[in-house]
């Protein structure tokens, strides 16, 4: 590494030798991320084709959200009792429909903001406008407890006003967590539109392991131009009382506009993850598989051990 043109480090290796050395007694300063342009990771984008690593906080915020906002929205509710069965989900015991009416589309999203963790989710909520009549139905278990929501509603960014409908079905309890999301919200005006399918279960299979699988669909029209992004995983811990033990296939996949085929990549763990919380191990190989379609075009079998040192 060189400061102007003289050597600020120099690491050397001969045979089993290595030598570090460095200009005694001077310090070297950066406007803008030292470490990150030393290890080459300035700008580095941890998502996979825009998909963010930390969406499942999206779910969990969604259930923080949602039980608490029956008490809030309390003076808009319509409740009657019934008994439906929601596939998958269980028996819902009531169905309240909470109108919110165009003069209180504004205290709507200080309500959603007050109520939402901070995250990706309250970020979102706070990018949004919510225009005209707001429509939201919950049906609920004799215990209060979440089955299925759907919002109707137009919201979105200033100046790209959506006409939004969300549905999401969910369980929550010993036997499995469960969502099944489905999001249309095409524009107000012209032909730009957001589409989501998801679907996500975790339960215990026969042998005790856990089972995560599910899929999504992800579909975004802009300026005439369409991304799809699409996605499915099925993964198994075989946990023990030492180690958790990860095993499985995930692939996502994407179609840019113009292009007839989607480009994808699959991974294949067979990861142990041990040691204790704060000197964690994780072992094992991820087999990484490149797709154009159907077709591998590169595949490598990548053998890893990470520690803290």
């Amino acid at each position: 590494i060189l400061g102007g043109q003289s050597n600020a480090l120099t690491l050397s290796y001969r045979g089993e030798e290595t030598q570090l050395s460095s200009m005694p007694g001077v310090t070297f300063l950066s406007g803008e991320g030292a470490a990150e342009k030393l290890l080459g990771a300035e700008g580095v984008d941890i998502s996979l084709y825009g998909l963010r690593g930390d969406a499942e906080t999206l779910l969990d915020d969604g259930w923080v959200l949602l039980n608490a906002l029956g008490n809030e929205l309390e003076k808009y509710a319509d409740r009657r009792n019934v008994k439906t069965y929601i596939t998958d989900m269980g028996t819902a015991r009531s169905c309240t429909d909470y109108t919110i009416p165009k003069d209180d589309a504004d205290s709507l999203k200080e309500t959603l903001l007050r109520l939402t963790p901070e995250g990706w989710l309250n970020e979102i909520i706070t990018s949004l406008t919510f225009y005209g009549r707001q429509n939201l139905r919950l049906y609920r278990t004799a215990e209060e407890i979440p089955l299925r929501m759907e919002y109707n509603g137009t919201c979105g960014p200033e100046g790209n006003l959506r006409t939004v409908k969300l549905v999401w079905r969910m369980r929550r309890d010993d036997t499995a967590h469960r969502d099944e999301i489905t999001l249309t919200s095409p524009a107000k005006s012209g032909g730009n539109k957001n589409t989501l399918e998801f679907e996500r279960v975790i339960q215990k299979n026969k042998t005790g392991a856990i089972e995560l699988e599910g899929s999504f669909t992800y579909t975004v029209t802009l300026d005439k131009q369409t991304t799809t992004r699409k996605g499915e995983f099925t993964l198994e811990n075989a946990f023990t009382d030492e180690a958790d033990v990860l095993t499985g296939s995930l692939k996502l996949q994407q179609k840019l506009p113009g292009e007839s085929s989607f480009s994808g990549l699959q991974l294949e763990p067979q990861l142990t993850l041990s040691g204790e919380p704060d000197a964690p191990v994780i072992s094992g190989s991820v087999l990484v598989t490149g797709l154009k379609g159907k077709n591998v075009l590169e595949q490598a079998d990548v053998h890893i051990y990470l520690s803290r040192c």
